[in-house]
């Protein structure tokens, strides 16, 4: 239930990914073309989201953030609603890191 919901967020959003399955994480490209840790910055600064580079993980994983939907319903749907909120229009004028 969890993982549905927020991956009907992310879908709304413009968010790439494929669904978790089974898993509690789910990894996903940003709306716009940036690199990991740029996503994850601008989550953070703008919305106080805080979320996992996929960078961390290896080359593979760089252009992808890593969620973890382990959180409670009720916190998940909190960090749903800020990401709402984004506008990553603003992430293109921002300086590459």
């Amino acid at each position: 239930k969890r993982a549905d919901a927020f991956c009907a967020s992310l879908e709304e959003g413009g968010w790439k990914f494929t669904p978790p399955g089974g898993s509690c994480f789910i990894w996903a490209r940003p709306p716009v073309n940036c690199g990991s840790l740029e996503a994850v910055y601008f989550m953070l600064e703008n919305a106080n989201i805080l979320a996992a580079p996929g960078s961390g993980f290896g080359k593979f994983g760089e252009g992808y953030v890593r969620f973890s939907i382990t959180e409670t319903e009720e916190k998940l749907k909190e960090v749903l609603r800020r990401m709402k909120k984004l506008d990553w229009r603003l992430k293109r004028r921002l300086a590459p890191f």
